[in-house]
């Protein structure tokens, strides 16, 4: 492609035979990893690694995400994503490189719609931003439409400060993704673009991305006051905070368990876990569950017709893997045990 350097494909598979159907500790994978992919990465370059870190745990498990970092000969850094399926299918892997690697003015070409994007969203001059999309998109999303998810998105971040280009990848052959990070006035955030060129040669938006970093204090803040307004319209009445680590919801497969308080004083355990398709270019989807056994216990009677008047558990969460049998009385006098079984957070009946 002429107007970047383009080093090598970015979307590969790995053999299912290999990493993802064999169960291995952290440093067996690391080195699996880095055999397989130095092989294509000469077959695409001519160049070997010189290193391949991995940021996998300490204590040999696998998450369903984790990133891979490789220093070729030359010294040029590659960023492997790789995201494992829940199905246990091969993993997804996309590979990125610091932008400072780039042909200059490839990378100019591709930052200007970008930037203008960027500086629009700043001013509030939605139909400016609206400009630098494709037509295809603009085809498929109205003007009223982008600003309905940009205005409210730009309040709830604030002023940006600070607008730095950081990743390159190209997702398949003919697309092209940048990644800045921002520094905004309510904390770190991100924007992500994918680009083609018309047939003009000029670089033009197909998909975007502005959203709070994950991990970070803005992204627990935005992401609690959606919590929220969500878990309010779930429980049927309002909830008044949410008590969990939500920062340390950082990639695909985290998940936390903590508190929501409601308006009437009483508390419900919870668990949030990040979620979403290794295809996607949001990473940030997130799913609320209710871990709290007798509140799901007294919904359920309820929703058969059933009328309990006293619910009576050893505990008010299962234990992950484990069951929890409670013993429920009914306003007639008669009691009835139920038993449910946790899976992550997920309850089944097992009565």
């Amino acid at each position: 492609m002429k107007h970047t350097r383009v080093v090598l494909i970015c979307l590969m598979l790995i053999a299912k035979a290999s990493v993802a159907a064999e169960p291995m500790g952290a440093a067996e994978m690391s080195d699996r990893l880095r055999q397989e992919l130095e092989v294509q990465f000469i077959d695409s370059t001519g160049l070997g690694f010189a290193s391949f870190e991995c940021d996998l745990p300490g204590d040999g498990s696998r998450p369903r995400e984790f990133t891979c970092q490789a220093v070729d000969v030359e010294g040029d850094r590659f960023f492997y994503r790789i995201v494992f399926h829940d199905n246990g299918e091969a993993p997804l892997i996309t590979t990125s490189q610091p932008v400072s690697q780039l042909n200059a003015a490839g990378l100019a070409a591709l930052e200007r719609p970008c930037l203008a994007f960027l500086n629009a969203f700043q001013r509030e001059e939605w139909n400016e931003a609206y400009l630098e999309l494709s037509k295809q998109f603009q085809a498929d999303v109205s003007l009223s439409e982008l600003e309905f998810v940009l205005a409210p998105l730009h309040q709830a971040i604030g002023k940006v400060e600070a607008i730095n280009a950081e990743l390159y990848t190209t997702p398949s052959p003919g697309l092209h993704g940048l990644e800045y990070a921002l520094k905004t006035a309510g904390g770190e955030a991100v924007a992500r673009f994918q680009l083609r060129f018309d047939d003009d040669e000029n670089a033009r938006i197909v998909a975007f991305l502005v959203t709070a970093e994950p991990g970070t204090a803005l992204q627990a803040a935005l992401l609690s006051a959606s919590g929220i307004q969500t878990l309010s319209g779930l429980l049927g009445q309002a909830v008044v905070r949410i008590d969990a680590p939500l920062a340390n919801l950082e990639r695909l497969g985290d998940s936390v368990e903590g508190k929501v308080w409601l308006i009437d004083g009483s508390e419900l355990a919870i668990r949030v876990a990040q979620f979403g398709s290794a295809h996607d270019l949001d990473g940030n989807d997130y799913r609320f569950q209710v871990l709290d056994v007798p509140w799901l216990i007294n919904r359920y009677l309820v929703s058969t017709g059933a009328t309990p008047s006293q619910i009576n558990c050893p505990s008010r969460v299962a234990p992950d893997g484990g069951r929890i049998e409670c013993m429920v009385t009914f306003e007639d006098g008669s009691e009835r045990s139920i038993a449910l079984a946790r899976r992550e957070g997920e309850y089944r009946l097992v009565e």
